[in-house]
Formats: structure tokens, C-alpha cells, sequence
């Protein structure tokens, strides 16, 4: 053990050695792009990654401490030095990086901080420690992206436990009345429903949306059969999605907007059952519902779990609760990693982790820099003693 490490600690002799600080960084960064193998190429990248923890934890640095929240956030900078969706082979060309720094930390914190970076560092090896960054790999580059990410930001939903969201999963009746619910802020009301007996016969106390299909009921957003039976675990078709979203608008006082009795535009309007089109009729005329680019409905096809929350994070526009903030941008400061907006009636300072922001515009993720002076913006934000910016999305027609 004692030879492997020293081994890994000394500098290979067929690369050239670094002769500053940032000499090391500009090798590191070339070593990135290739796959490396060996304690000796493991030892020279521990000396990049100490470089790396001179830039990105300066204060950590010269007070000669390496806590978890240092060794995160280093760890999150080397990672950005890599692209920003590897595909395949990315396990062996950030394998070398992720180990590099977990000898750099064994040396400089210890084997539990070591674990804790290798985990922020390389979630791919640990899809379940790191649920938000593990997950994305499994709606990147989908057309819902930008919901999906938002809905993990509010809170919405969580993922399964393997690190997965499945996007294009068939929704079940109890999925989407819980993802409704929750972005509609009911949990605590569910939760004081499943303690109540069930009154719908297949929905049993145990069942693990008792509660919430207990209040769904209650609010009409699900209708038993004669027998009192919803078919829970049933694949939600999209007219009975459409029903359910219009119920819930209405609970909240919007049922008498406009749409009733217009004509849809939809080339199998027909096919629309009778309990739903007005329900359709009526969140089409606010955009909530547009038809495929065939302009079909498609009133009996079953929905998937990314179509389903789309749906609900448009409920949520539609009542103006989407956003924690709303405004315009009249400050970006980068150094200080905050930006100014001016909501109409105050203006906010909010601070901002860069490595845990994410800025979308039109569906696609944009950098932090995207954020400009006059842009008009939608953002969540963490609760906490000082709000930190968490999403940011730049609304349609900004620069």
C-alpha cells in the first residue's frame, strides 16, 4: 500500500513538468481529453488537481483546510473543464480526473472527504448519491428538458431511486394527480387525507397515493366508476389529463374564463369524448393544449411522464404561480455572482451558485452569461437565510 502511493504521488516522467501555476492548469486541461491509466499518470493529475483547489477555493486554501464544501465545489470546477454531455467513453475520460482528486484529497483530508468528492465528481459511478446531477443524464437533450430541471428545482418531483426521471414512461392515474398536487402546493392536504378511511374501493389505505387521490376525489379530478373504482395504476389518457387540469384550474376560481363552445381546431376532434371537450375547448383557447404538428389531440393516446408535467407546469402559469420571482433584469454582476431584478414593485439582489444555476431560454440551456441586463425573466430560488437563484429562465423574444 505504502509503495502504490508513493507511486501515485510522484510526477510521470513522459509529460512535461508543469513550471507554474497556471502551466499546471493549461496541462491539466490537455490531459482531460485523453484516457489515462497508471499510478504515475494518477499522481500527476493529484498535482493538477491541487492547482485546481488553489483556484477554486483560495480562502480554503490558505486557512490550510479542505472541508466537504470546499472539496465539492473543486471538485464541480474540475468537472466543467470537461464537455458538457459526454457520451460514450465518458467513464474513461473522466475516470483519471475523478480519481486524481480523490488521491489529492486523501493526502490533503482524508478517506471521508475523498469519498464525498469522488462522489460530486463522478456521479456516474454513484448514480444514486448524487440524485439531481446523476439524473439529468436521462433527460438531456429532451424536448421537455427545461420542465423537467424546473420541476426538480421547485421540488416537484424527485426521481426515482436509481437516479432516473423516465420522461417518456407511460404516466399512470396516480402519477399525475400526485404531480398536480405537489405543483400545486397540497401536499400537507393530502397528507391529512391519508388519514382518513378510503372511499373509493380500489384505492386501499396502504396504497402509496392514498392521500392524494382521497383529495383528488374530493376536488373532482378523478371520477370512479358505478362500483367507486378509479383505476389507479391505469395509463392516463390525454382527454382525462385535460379534465383533470381544467378541474384544477377551476378550484381556483378561473372556471368561468373563456372557451366554452369554440370550435376545435384539431383534426380528430371528434374522437374527443363528450365529458371532455369542454375541458379541451377551454385550455386551448389559453395555450395550454395545442395539438401534435399534425394538429391531432389524440384524445385516447396514453401520456407520458414529461407530457404529463408539462401539463402541470402550465396549470401553474396559468394561476400565476410558476414563479418565485418575476421580472426584469437590471444588474448582472459576475464577480460577486449576482443579479438585480426589478420585480415592478421592489428590486432584489439574489446571489447565485454558478455550478448549481441553470438558465434555459426557448427549451435550451444556455450559460450563466445568457443572463442579460433587460432580459425578462422567471426565476426559483432556495429558501434559506440569504435566497440563492436555483433556475432562471429567460422568457421568449430576450436576448
Amino acid at each position: 500500500m505504502k509503495g502504490t502511493l508513493l507511486g501515485a504521488l510522484r510526477l510521470s516522467h513522459d509529460e512535461p513538468r508543469p513550471t507554474s501555476h497556471s502551466d499546471c492548469n493549461r496541462a491539466g486541461i490537455r490531459t482531460l481529453g485523453f484516457r489515462l491509466s497508471g499510478a504515475a499518470r494518477m499522481g500527476y493529475n493529484a498535482g493538477v488537481v491541487g492547482s485546481v483547489f488553489a483556484w477554486a477555493e483560495p480562502k480554503a486554501l490558505r486557512r490550510g483546510s479542505f472541508p466537504g464544501g470546499a472539496v465539492v465545489g473543486a471538485a464541480r470546477r474540475l468537472m466543467r473543464l470537461c464537455p458538457d454531455r459526454p457520451k460514450k467513453g465518458a467513464r474513461d475520460r473522466l475516470l483519471a480526473p475523478s480519481a486524481a482528486l480523490v488521491v489529492a484529497c486523501l493526502v490533503c483530508s482524508g478517506i471521508p472527504f475523498a469519498f464525498t468528492a469522488l462522489r460530486a465528481a463522478f456521479p456516474a459511478v454513484f448514480p444514486g448519491a448524487c440524485m439531481a446531477y446523476a439524473a439529468e443524464r436521462d433527460w438531456w437533450g429532451h424536448w421537455a428538458e427545461a420542465e423537467i430541471v424546473y420541476a426538480f428545482h421547485k421540488g416537484i418531483v424527485t426521481g426515482y431511486p436509481d437516479g432516473t426521471f423516465r420522461p417518456d414512461a407511460s404516466c399512470s392515474r396516480s402519477e399525475f394527480v400526485v404531480l398536480l398536487l405537489r405543483a400545486l402546493g397540497e401536499d400537507d392536504e393530502a397528507a391529512a387525507m391519508k388519514r382518513h378511511a378510503s372511499r373509493l374501493l380500489d384505492v386501499p389505505i396502504s396504497h402509496w397515493a392514498h392521500g392524494y387521490l382521497e383529495l383528488a376525489y374530493t376536488w373532482g379530478l378523478v371520477t370512479p366508476d358505478r362500483e367507486r373504482r378509479v383505476f389507479p395504476e391505469a395509463p392516463l389518457t390525454r382527454a382525462e389529463m385535460a379534465i383533470a387540469a381544467w378541474m384544477a384550474i377551476g378550484r381556483f376560481g378561473l372556471a368561468r374564463m373563456k372557451g366554452f363552445g369554440q370550435a376545435l381546431p384539431f383534426v380528430d376532434s371528434g374522437e374527443i369524448p363528450t365529458d371532455a371537450v369542454d375541458a379541451v375547448s377551454r385550455l386551448h383557447s389559453l395555450g395550454v393544449v395545442t395539438g401534435d404538428d399534425r394538429r391531432a389531440f389524440r384524445p385516447n393516446a396514453p401520456v407520458t411522464r414529461a407530457e404529463a408535467l408539462v401539463m402541470c407546469v402550465r396549470v401553474l402559469g396559468v394561476l400565476g404561480n410558476r414563479w418565485d420571482l418575476e421580472g426584469e433584469v437590471i444588474g448582472v454582476d459576475e464577480k460577486n455572482r449576482i443579479v438585480t431584478l426589478d420585480t415592478g414593485l421592489e428590486r432584489l439582489s439574489l446571489p447565485y451558485a454558478e455550478d448549481f444555476l441553470a438558465v434555459y431560454q426557448n427549451g435550451r440551456r444556455l450559460r450563466v452569461d445568457a443572463i442579460a441586463v433587460g432580459s425578462r425573466v422567471g426565476v426559483v430560488f432556495k429558501e434559506g437565510v440569504f435566497p440563492t437563484l436555483s433556475y432562471v429562465l429567460v422568457m421568449p423574444g430576450q436576448d
